[in-house]
């Protein structure tokens, strides 16, 4: 069982990794995943205690209590709902940042006319600890009550030796506010406790653009859930309806739609008919036209008439629900290609200790050649000072080593612009069940389908109803209906809507009697007790004893065309309805009635998405377990590279296995039950919206619109939102690998440095941001 939680008090990677060992050194845990970015955290219980627990989809109390437990001890808490966990942040990191500056403006003022126009604001002749103690006064309310948290988290580090951002930030502070105790204590020092208030400040402004950015990038998600109902109209068992909470609903439960609202629950309409609009779910702008037996969707919009639905699901098992969970949690998930951030960011932070550490000897010991460097670096830097004593220079050195170092724009990287490129999506119908499946699907490089409900429409339409040998053409029609109207069979389905919406909706006005269907040859039935009736393939007509040639002449166009033919035949004055393949009894004339030819059509527009899958690069295949001549009919119509005709559901999974092993990596799209094998096999499984539920629950993505452009869709995604993931990695290490040595060089005032810090963080997160307007553009 995985379950999701809410981690409260996370600022950067090794805070999530820090969290992540807490959670897996419990003994329940089987694995757990944790994503900063996002705030949760996706952990699986082991089957044992997963069994004691029971089948509910919450932790139990006694092991959630360890759960909160475990991550208290690591400095943070489990969180409240999302929404309200990140508004609440938002306010506090909102205060503590106003509140910060407030006192530490002064101070930057006063530093910046020192530095750049030599104004000094004391009067000559004070005495030198009279400037330390405005610093330290306005100082240590930002540094210790404001940057609480972050201090804390400092302290927790030392506890538990493991390093977060929070603890250089932590130490880089109080070490700059212990030189003016020190210096007030009449040690020769300068005091960088102004500097000490400015790194809390400029740390908190990069926190909470950082806070407001990441709200940004779940938008998608949150307007989904947005888009749900909140009450619905419950009707009670004499038809009056009142308003309640979507949450009390239950299965079997009926609801009013009056024209205007919106569908507050998944289910089916029992009276009423109107049009619906789904566009949300299918991108299809025209509203849909919905009737009894119509299936709806909560969220939907019901447009002109009052209909009543029959829930079958509501509030949190509803489709809007699982959906928005679903991309949720795949924005919480690992991408693979995060493994080498993730190794990096576990020694970066106590690699900068002791860069930062040995950069304080080294200014200490060599002094003079250090001077080397701060000369240099004067000539172009307003900041870099010459006249520090050896000590001040190396703990400023050493401080602005602490806090330009960024672990945070390396573990920003990745799950921000997760973040905006799965809700991008989830806004046009496009639902990953994790962030893997992103990487997986960039790098495809061919697309099978299933041809039947995947490139088909998956219902069999009449082509064509030809009667055969003279025979009177409404005597035809009225005995194939006769016979049609009572079989349960697909086909026969189809020739019934047919031929009701043609030309015998009053019936055929003939009795029929002894039906009997016949397992893959057709149906057989006396028709006013004296004659007998087949129909089905021409074959079972022949082996009645009923001629076929004439129909098989006239049929052939047909089947050149894939189609699938219904021959209707009988035997006149039967006795006896005869075995099968025992041929006509004795005294019974046969006569060749007619035939119908059905299709299963093509889906508009396939053929243009297929066109496009090319233009990407990716071959496509089509999969089938269809005859050779209907396979190779629709493939042709649709421009596929290759087909593979006359399969069973195992069958498809070994083609692709086939084709794996000759290098390929195959995104298998499917419907229906029998695709769920061949999606589980394919490096990537898109289960298209109108499939059963086994086909999407085996999916690593799931196309709501019935529409094959989101396959196109989602690979030109997942190119962009992966090609967005590298450049944030690569910028966030060339940040560091370009920032650090700077540092050490003597090049960069503590709060240059910081501002430096932040602004890297904040950039990866607009970075990532800027995907959505990229993908609107190219893809949507």
């Amino acid at each position: 069982m995985e379950q999701q939680l809410k981690i409260e008090g996370m600022t950067c990677a090794s805070c999530a990794m820090r969290v992540e060992k807490a959670l897996k050194d419990l003994p329940f845990i089987a694995d757990a995943s944790v994503n900063y970015a996002g705030g949760k955290a996706i952990v699986s219980i082991e089957d044992e205690r997963r069994q004691k627990q029971g089948n509910g989809e919450q932790l139990s109390g006694d092991l959630l209590q360890d759960v909160s437990q475990a991550v208290e001890r690591a400095g943070y808490k489990l969180g409240k709902k999302q929404e309200e966990q990140r508004d609440e942040k938002l306010e506090s990191l909102k205060k503590r940042l106003i509140i910060s500056w407030a006192l530490t403006l002064p101070l930057m003022v006063r530093m910046l006319l020192s530095m750049v126009w030599n104004i000094e604001v004391l009067p000559a002749g004070w005495p030198a600890w009279s400037a330390v103690i405005p610093g330290l006064v306005l100082a240590f309310p930002v540094i210790f009550l404001i940057g609480y948290p972050v201090l804390k988290s400092t302290l927790i580090s030392f506890r538990m030796m493991s390093f977060t951002m929070d603890s250089l930030i932590g130490i880089g502070t109080v070490a700059s506010y212990a030189t003016g105790v020190l210096a007030l204590a009449g040690m020769e020092v300068v005091s960088f406790a102004s500097v000490g208030a400015m790194i809390m400040a400029i740390y908190y402004i990069g926190e909470y653009l950082k806070a407001a950015a990441g709200g940004k990038a779940n938008r998608a998600v949150r307007g989904l859930l947005e888009l749900g109902a909140k009450e619905a109209r419950l009707l009670d068992e004499s038809g009056q309806s009142r308003l309640v909470p979507v949450q009390e609903l239950v299965p079997g439960n009926s609801v009013q739609v009056r024209p205007g609202e919106k569908v507050p629950v998944d289910g089916q309409i029992v009276t009423g008919s109107t049009s619906i609009d789904e566009s949300w779910v299918t991108g299809e702008p025209v509203p849909a036209e919905r009737g009894p037996g119509s299936r709806v969707i909560g969220g939907t919009v019901n447009q002109n008439g009052s209909i009543v639905v029959r829930v079958e699901a509501a509030g949190d098992e509803g489709f809007l629900a699982q959906i928005a969970r679903m991309t949720e949690e795949a924005g919480a998930s690992r991408v693979p290609v995060q493994d080498l951030a993730d190794r990096i960011t576990r020694i970066f932070v106590p690699a900068v200790l002791l860069i930062s550490a040995a950069s304080l000897l080294f200014w200490l010991l060599a002094p003079e050649i250090g001077a080397v460097f701060t000369t240099a670096g004067a000539q172009v830097l307003p900041w870099v000072s010459t006249g520090l004593d050896p000590v001040s220079r190396a703990v400023a050195v050493a401080v602005s080593v602490l806090v330009i170092a960024c672990p945070c724009a390396l573990g920003l990287a990745t799950p921000t612009a997760l973040m905006v490129g799965l809700g991008r999506g989830a806004s046009s119908g496009i639902f990953f069940r994790n962030g893997e499946a992103i990487q997986r699907a960039r790098g495809a490089t061919a697309v099978f389908f299933d041809k039947t409900g995947t490139i088909t429409r998956g219902r069999p339409e009449v082509h064509a109803a030809v009667p055969v040998g003279g025979v009177d053409r409404e005597e035809f029609l009225r005995t194939a209906y006769a016979v049609e109207r009572v079989s349960e069979h697909p086909l026969a389905a189809a020739v019934t809507a047919w031929l009701e919406d043609n030309m015998l909706s009053s019936g055929s006005g003939l009795e029929v009697s002894d039906v009997e269907a016949v397992p893959g040859r057709g149906i057989q039935a006396r028709l006013d007790n004296e004659h007998m009736v087949y129909i089905g393939s021409p074959a079972f007509l022949e082996e009645k004893g009923i001629p076929v040639q004439d129909l098989q002449r006239e049929a052939a166009s047909y089947l050149d065309q894939g189609m699938t033919i219904a021959a209707v035949g009988l035997l006149e004055h039967a006795e006896q309805v005869p075995e099968e393949a025992a041929g006509r009894p004795e005294g019974a004339r046969g006569q060749v009635f007619g035939f119908f030819a059905l299709s299963d059509p093509v889906k508009s527009g396939v053929d243009k998405q297929i066109a496009y899958l090319r233009d990407l690069g990716l071959s496509t295949v089509m999969l089938t377990g269809d005859n050779e001549a209907a396979a190779a009919y629709a493939g042709t119509q649709v421009g596929v590279d290759r087909i593979r005709a006359g399969l069973l559901p195992g069958d498809k999974t070994d083609v692709i296995r086939r084709f794996q092993q000759e290098g390929e990596r195959v995104i298998m799209v499917g419907d229906g039950i029998n695709d769920a094998p061949a999606l589980k096999q394919a490096d990537v499984g898109i289960a298209v919206g109108t499939g059963t539920d086994i086909a999407i629950e085996a999916a690593d993505i799931t196309l709501v619109s019935r529409s094959l452009a989101g396959v196109a869709q989602a690979v030109g995604l997942s190119r962009y939102t992966f090609r967005k993931i590298r450049a944030n990695l690569f910028w966030a290490f060339l940040y560091n690998v370009i920032a650090i040595p700077i540092a050490v060089l003597g090049f960069l005032h503590p709060a240059v440095a910081e501002t430096a810090m932040a602004l890297s963080s904040v950039s990866v997160v607009l970075n990532s941001l800027s995907l959505r307007g990229l993908l609107d553009r190219k893809i949507f």
